[in-house]
């Protein structure tokens, strides 16, 4: 099995405090829970909030998702501290909104969310390649046994590697595809990105077939997304209204 995981230092925490802040100090860190269950300690440390601070929002969704989110069902133990270590009231308002009663005293806010990252079980095969600095990883489940990662592998490089020269440098210092072969898979082939990596859905074909469908294409757009939108996007994607549901309407 492997599943993606980055490290834990770039796990991001999906959620924030609303309202303004001018002076208060913020800093994040993230431990690693237990692996069996793929949640990870988040841990914010805050300082001189005000009253408008007191909702912490999980996104409901995000731009190119075309889909509601709700980040906040992935989250539990939700918790507030004073500067002494006392816990502060919280009150679950709704799917992905708490809030802190007394925020202006809280000096830690803590929770456990799952970990952004998709997971891939059999006999796998597995390829590796340096990317310009960036470890790129393959992992491929083939029912047949007839496609192998280094196969994907060899298709994809001269992609990989036309994408690291044109941004000069990856935004991530590792990175994994994950692929799922398997015949009956009608209704759900496809790709998706992710933070740190990418899963795809193929029917369990010969690998000539594979090639037909540009896999090296699908490849190279979801893992472009780690520039666009993830950091590189517009003052729209940057104000967009994460709490909002609607938003869906609008596209």
């Amino acid at each position: 099995m492997y599943d993606g995981s980055p490290h834990i230092k770039d796990i991001q925490p999906f959620g924030g405090l609303r309202g303004p802040i001018y002076n208060a100090s913020l800093q994040t860190s993230k431990q690693r829970q237990n692996l069996k269950n793929f949640y990870v300690k988040v841990k914010l440390s805050v300082n001189d909030l005000k009253s408008e601070n007191a909702i912490y929002q999980f996104a409901a969704t995000a731009p190119g998702t075309y889909q509601v989110m709700d980040v906040g069902r992935f989250v539990r133990d939700f918790k507030a501290l004073d500067a002494q270590g006392n816990a502060l009231k919280t009150e679950r308002l709704s799917t992905n909104q708490w809030k802190i009663h007394k925020v202006e005293r809280a000096r830690e806010i803590s929770y456990d969310r799952i970990v952004d990252s998709p997971f891939l079980l059999g006999q796998l095969t597995r390829a590796e390649m340096d990317v310009k600095g960036s470890a790129v990883e393959i992992y491929v489940y083939s029912k047949s046994g007839r496609i192998k990662a280094e196969q994907v592998l060899a298709s994809a490089k001269e992609v990989l590697l036309a994408a690291a020269a044109f941004t000069k440098a990856l935004p991530v210092k590792c990175y994994t595809f994950l692929f799922h072969f398997e015949d009956g898979n009608k209704g759900a082939l496809g790709a998706w990105e992710h933070s740190y990596s990418s899963l795809y859905t193929f029917n369990d074909a010969a690998f000539e077939q594979m090639l037909q469908q540009d896999i090296a294409g699908i490849m190279a757009h979801e893992f472009f997304h780690i520039v666009t939108p993830l950091n590189i996007h517009s003052e729209i994607i940057e104000q967009f209204n994460f709490d909002a549901k609607a938003g869906l309407a609008r596209r």
